[in-house]
């Protein structure tokens, strides 16, 4: 299944390899394959991202399932997240999920990362922090799909994916 990466965001600039930029960052990457568009490679910091989303998609995807199916919103009412705990997000992490045990998953070792769905007003709060791609994360998503953020010390990345219905 392809899911459209919709723009990325690094520490206020996009990847540097981009040589045409037309308002808005569009092309199509395999979750679990390495197609960019000729020429173009994501940053390091967006490719972090990416493979924190790829590692959760399952997770995503059902949460954005749930949303849609069993709480019956709209797709411009509810937003999935992926978020690196520790990292400059730490008070959006602690707004979604308060008062969570986060020290479990450090003490195996792990980085922990926190997952779920909120209202789609959490947009118009990254809006303000991210004014480089406010126009996308303010963008309704197309029908069928559901905005994904990513977010982590290098910055944002916004993705439309595919409710699935999985048992998580």
């Amino acid at each position: 299944m392809v899911h459209g990466l919709r723009a990325s965001y690094s520490n206020g600039h996009y990847p540097q390899t981009i040589t045409a930029f037309s308002g808005k960052l569009f092309w199509r990457r395999k979750m679990n394959g390495q197609t960019t568009p000729i020429g173009m490679n994501l940053s390091a910091s967006a490719e972090k991202r990416h493979d924190m989303v790829s590692q959760s998609m399952e997770a995503l995807e059902h949460f954005a399932y749930r949303a849609l199916y069993v709480l019956n919103l709209k797709n411009d009412e509810v937003v999935v997240v992926c978020i690196k705990v520790d990292s400059q997000w730490r008070d959006i992490v602690d707004m979604l999920m308060p008062e969570t045990n986060w020290q479990q998953w450090r003490d195996k070792g792990q980085e922990p990362v926190a997952r779920g769905s909120a209202m789609f007003r959490l947009c118009h709060i990254l809006a303000q922090r991210l004014p480089d791609i406010t126009d996308v994360l303010l963008e309704r998503p197309p029908d069928g799909k559901v905005k994904c953020i990513a977010l982590d010390e290098g910055g944002c990345t916004v993705y439309e994916i595919v409710p699935i219905q999985k048992s998580v």
